[in-house]
């Protein structure tokens, strides 16, 4: 390029190869790429035109050269400088996200989604991490949750950043489908409602601690509700036989059968010898 073309046409200097010091040479900017040849930034991204043309800054995706003429090259809400140099803003923290890939982390949601939060609404619009596909490691990824797609408790979506969304004991992923519970057909349970059966026992102590059925209020069909069972009245929730002996305000009931009489509970032995007797007429009157 003539001097006279520098100096008349392009405004560059015909003393310096690379007027605006961004690594390419103005000849280069004018004849072949198409690069303001005065301005380092053309596209304005934050990378210099040189540094996209080598990918000498996109050290973690094989240093693949970006568009120095589109400030987002793929197109995902987030410039080719905040992918390459990650982002850093208040109470968050991203490693740097592939400025040629609109889903570095393959999870639906495309890196500036997750960085703005605009899917999650459900939660804030808290951002989630865009190189990882399950930001809370729930077994369930960001857009899973953020969708509800796997849930199928009405489709509700549930926390891309927290792995227990209710906090009943149970991540998400396990409620949801339902790995954790073993022993009743690994059937679902809500991750978005700590008690699913609404017994009083959350979905967590319902499956790690009484082996009970966190779908199934009354789990051995025995006529009193698991958390009645364990909170109230220290039975089994698991067998039957034993809920007939206790009901609500302390009284014995007699085990097994409609219409079995139900009396103050004794006190002393003088008391129970009573309760006997008034068990043994009440049987013999009936016969």
């Amino acid at each position: 390029m003539g001097d006279g073309d520098e100096v008349n046409d392009h405004l560059t200097d015909p003393n310096d190869p690379d007027t605006d010091g961004d690594g390419l040479t103005d000849g280069e900017e004018i004849n072949d790429i198409g690069t303001d040849p005065l301005n380092p930034d053309t596209d304005g991204d934050g990378l210099t035109d040189g540094a996209e043309v080598d990918g000498s800054e996109n050290d973690d995706y094989g240093n693949e050269e970006t568009d120095p003429l589109e400030p987002d090259s793929d197109g995902d809400g987030l410039s080719d400088g905040e992918e390459v140099n990650g982002r850093t803003d208040e109470g968050e923290t991203f490693n740097p996200s592939n400025p040629n890939d609109a889903d570095t982390d393959g999870d639906s949601l495309d890196d500036g989604v997750e960085v703005d939060g605009s899917e999650n609404d459900g939660y804030n619009n808290d951002a989630t991490d865009p190189t990882n596909p399950d930001s809370d490691g729930d077994g369930l990824s960001d857009s899973d949750e953020t969708s509800g797609t796997k849930n199928p408790f009405d489709g509700k979506a549930s926390d891309p950043n927290n792995p227990d969304t209710d906090g009943d004991g149970v991540n998400d992923g396990a409620e949801v489908t339902g790995s954790e519970n073993v022993d009743y057909g690994n059937a679902p349970t809500d991750p978005l409602n700590a008690d699913t059966d609404g017994d009083r026992l959350t979905d967590g102590e319902e499956i790690n601690d009484h082996g009970s059925d966190p779908n199934d209020v009354d789990t051995d069909d025995g006529g009193i509700e698991d958390g009645q069972e364990v909170l109230d009245d220290g039975t089994d929730p698991l067998n039957a036989d034993d809920d007939g002996e206790i009901v609500r305000g302390g009284d014995y009931k007699g085990g097994g059968g409609v219409g079995c009489a139900t009396t103050e509970a004794p006190a002393g032995a003088g008391g129970l010898l009573m309760g006997l007797l008034a068990l043994v007429g009440l049987s013999r009157r009936r016969r």
